[in-house]
């Protein structure tokens, strides 16, 4: 016997979990002054990932929905670290060159230390990869697609 298949968009214990993601996602659009009036947030495909002792995760190009995203509900320290690459680095800029330090403007890519219960969000054109999760313990983190719904005219933006 398998336990009934449970849709956990409507599981009473994450509904917290996914309020915070939502909130992360309408946030990032806003600050980006996306036109909220003619479209509204949307959470897309949410799952788990599993990593155990020895995984990582290869480089990904999702192009699905507006951002990706991830929350790390289980994340052992040194278990592997985010890396998100920036696409339109070009290194015959001058300010690569002149850069005193690299940062998230000047470097091809950007490391995120995973902390447990933080929300990491970017544009979902945006590569990204896990490192190899290096100890015995498993790191596991909830993924998301966020996308956005053109608005009808029956349902207008909350003011």
């Amino acid at each position: 016997d398998q336990p009934p298949k449970k849709n956990l968009a409507e599981s009473e214990e994450l509904e917290e979990l996914f309020s915070y993601i939502y909130y992360a996602c309408e946030t990032a659009f806003l600050d980006l002054n996306l036109d909220q009036d003619g479209y509204q947030m949307s959470l897309g495909h949410c799952w788990i990932d599993h990593n155990s002792s020895k995984e990582s995760s290869d480089l990904y190009h999702v192009n699905n929905g507006l951002f990706y995203g991830m929350v790390f509900l289980n994340c052992p320290q040194d278990s592997g670290n985010l890396w998100i690459y920036n696409q339109g680095m070009n290194h015959m800029w001058v300010g690569v060159q002149v850069a005193k330090e690299k940062n998230q403007y000047t470097s091809e890519k950007v490391k995120f230390i995973p902390e447990e219960g933080e929300i990491y969000i970017w544009p979902s054109h945006v590569p990204h990869s896990m490192e190899r999760n290096t100890q015995k313990e498993n790191r596991i983190s909830l993924l998301f697609e966020c996308n956005v719904i053109k608005r009808t005219d029956d349902v207008s933006p909350e003011k």
